[in-house]
């Protein structure tokens, strides 16, 4: 900030701020972003309505707001000002999470953030910020990552379950790799230390392989994958898998489908609803109250037309769940056979008792 003289004798200065515009073109998200207010229209001349100007004040001037700002408001207060903020398109991440931790919003009033732009430095500032301690759950659709930003995946805290699914056409996306280097973070750094569900769609680099890496994430239960490379059809059918790890049959997620007769459903919408239903009957409870947080990164298409819906589930989804009765048991050690012993010459081995013993 720089302060000019304007008008010395009346003291009056010019201040003149200079801000940094972010490097990212498609990211200009923090915690206090929200799209453009939609306040209540009211004349240009005469008076107006003290509600209209109250609701004016305080949503321009949600940075300010808090958690000890709505203490001591009745319930009803409190839905109230949260309908006028959803009304007005004024709820940012900042003022979600003051009224979630009111304890006064449900399960519906859910929070969904979208981040297109996925790089890792973008990305590590939204997961380093104290707000993120309310995301459990991620869903990324038709957007091509490459191999840093999906590692930086491993950097969100609290990560519940998330969803990745590409666009179908051949593009970098969640590799054999990739899934080596999150169990490698998750074994050595404890990353990724509450993720119970992952799903993967449309990942060609993804091959029956990476099996081997679940066992590393201490809190995963379910692991299931949808049109991804590698011929699991034909590993599942040789039996191809890994300790500790079966294949779930029936398919939990695939009786959903089934069992979901709703024309051009979507299978994230799916998947949502198959997550919270295994966690909350996971942890024994029959249904969470509790308001969700969900980062979602897609690219918005500008048309404004609609994407088409996943109609064609004739292709299997692959489940595989924990054994939490495996026990890893080291095997029985065996003795070796003796090496048999070159018989030697006389000569030589008289040699070699003197050189041994110092007996001449």
């Amino acid at each position: 900030m720089r302060k000019m003289p304007f008008d010395r004798e009346n003291g009056l200065v010019y201040t003149e701020r200079v801000m940094k515009a972010n490097g990212h073109r498609r990211c200009f998200y923090d915690k206090h972003h929200m799209p453009s207010l939609e306040l209540p229209k009211h004349p240009d001349r005469g008076a107006r309505s003290l509600v209209d100007m109250a609701k004016g004040t305080l949503f321009r001037n949600t940075d300010m707001l808090d958690a000890s700002s709505l203490q001591g408001l009745t319930q009803g207060v409190i839905e109230q000002l949260w309908r006028w903020a959803n009304d007005c398109n004024a709820v940012s991440l900042h003022v979600w999470q003051v009224f979630a931790r009111t304890n006064r919003l449900m399960v519906h009033d859910m929070k969904k953030r979208r981040i297109p732009c996925m790089r890792p430095a973008c990305l590590a500032s939204i997961a380093n910020d104290a707000n993120m301690a309310w995301l459990v759950r991620l869903t990324i659709k038709d957007l091509a990552i490459d191999m840093d930003d999906a590692i930086s995946i491993r950097k969100i805290p609290n990560l519940q379950t998330f969803y990745i699914r590409g666009s179908g056409a051949r593009q970098e996306g969640v590799s054999d790799r990739i899934l080596r280097a999150w169990a490698s973070a998750a074994k050595d750094l404890g990353a990724m230390s509450k993720l119970e569900l992952m799903f993967l769609g449309a990942q060609w680099d993804l091959t029956p392989h990476s099996l081997q890496y679940l066992s590393h994430f201490p809190a995963l239960q379910v692991f299931t994958v949808f049109r991804c490379g590698g011929y699991w059809e034909e590993a599942i059918r040789k039996g191809q898998g890994v300790a500790g790890w079966s294949l779930c049959n029936p398919n939990p997620v695939q009786q959903l489908i089934r069992s979901n007769t709703r024309a051009g459903c979507d299978l994230a919408t799916i998947w949502a609803e198959f997550a919270k239903n295994f966690i909350a009957n996971a942890k024994g409870i029959a249904s969470s109250n509790k308001p969700v947080l969900q980062l979602i990164g897609s690219y918005n298409p500008r048309n404004g037309r609609k994407k088409p819906r996943h109609r064609d589930w004739k292709d299997p989804i692959f489940s595989f769940q924990r054994d939490t009765k495996f026990q890893a048991v080291a095997p029985e050690a065996t003795a070796q056979p003796v090496a048999k012993r070159r018989k030697l010459n006389n000569n030589v081995g008289a040699a070699n008792y003197e050189l041994m013993t110092g007996n001449v």
